[in-house]
């Protein structure tokens, strides 16, 4: 007399096989999220330099042009 307990015990092992590989997608979209926000950073950083840069330059240029 097993009481439901195999069926139960398929139905859970089922669920975490399941939840397994919702994990395993999730990680790997976090991981790519986190390429893509690396990226970015890089990116913006260096526009935000160069933006940043253009007064300094604009400076210089004019006081030699005085």
């Amino acid at each position: 007399m097993d009481n439901g307990w195999e069926s139960y015990q398929k139905l859970v092992l089922a669920e975490l096989k399941r939840l397994d590989e919702s994990h395993k997608t999730l990680v790997s979209k976090v991981d790519e999220l986190r390429t893509e926000v690396a990226v970015l950073k890089v990116k913006y950083g260096l526009i935000g330099g160069l933006f940043g840069a253009i007064p300094g330059i604009v400076a210089i240029v004019m006081h030699f042009v005085k």
